[in-house]
């Protein structure tokens, strides 16, 4: 499969780099990654999903699970290198995820991961987001205010279908 094409990795950095919503980042990911690699945990989209994650943490003063999904995310990114090389320049994220691993056991301000897209489609459609919006307390904060019914009844579902 190749991701520059697909409609969810696009939607990942368009909220990456337009609305950046690293909640959403996660979500439509990792709905993804359910689709075509549910239980896989190496596949090349958990280290995306997790520098989300890390972004989100850190952004909120969360220095510990920050830290924790970003040094995941750099171990994933590099079993999954020639592959995430396709998109990104691996080896600028590599010293983009170091720096901000420093950054973030210092304690500095956030300052999100740049990514150097090398993918000519995934560019293009880049090309053509809308400038940055504004980030409010509400979009820091969105786990806090989300509706997660649905996802406590799928888990509830899930773990009796387990039991049967």
């Amino acid at each position: 499969m190749h991701l520059a094409n697909n409609k969810a990795f696009q939607a990942y950095f368009y909220h990456y780099l337009v609305t950046e919503d690293y909640f959403e980042c996660h979500e439509v990911l990792e709905e993804l990654w359910k689709e075509v690699a549910p239980r896989n945990k190496t596949h090349v989209l958990v280290p995306f999903i997790l520098v989300a994650t890390s972004m989100y943490h850190w952004r909120r003063g969360n220095t510990k699970g920050a830290l924790k999904s970003l040094r995941k995310a750099h171990e994933l990114f590099e079993i999954n290198v020639s592959e995430v090389d396709g998109y990104l320049d691996a080896q600028d994220l590599e010293q983009e995820i170091q720096a901000k691993l420093v950054a973030i056991s210092k304690e500095e301000p956030f300052s999100p991961i740049v990514f150097i897209v090398t993918s000519e489609t995934l560019a293009a459609v880049i090309e053509q987001f809308p400038e940055k919006q504004q980030v409010t307390d509400a979009l820091i904060h969105r786990h806090t205010v989300r509706d997660r019914s649905d996802v406590i009844e799928a888990r509830k579902q899930a773990l009796l279908k387990r039991r049967n």
